[in-house]
């Protein structure tokens, strides 16, 4: 049985920083793809904040396509 770690401010950081990673993609970038800012992008990568739920739903669809588990590993 897995956990549900999406409301950790550790998952949402660990997930965001290997989708980056693995789509070479800057704050900026990403930032574009979930309509938001760098600045934000940064904020959610420091853990000071959590991304807001509508962004949430968005951010797994970038894993599943970026071949990410939703626990911020390489998918099979």
């Amino acid at each position: 049985m897995s956990k549900d770690h999406s409301g950790s401010m550790d998952y949402w950081p660990a997930l965001i920083l290997a989708i980056r990673s693995a789509r070479n993609w800057s704050q900026t970038t990403f930032a574009e793809k979930v309509d938001s800012s760098q600045e934000t992008v940064s904020r959610w990568e420091r853990g000071a904040v959590l991304p807001p739920r509508s962004t949430q739903r968005q951010i797994p669809h970038l894993a599943e396509t970026t071949k990410i588990s939703s626990l911020g590993g390489t998918a099979p």
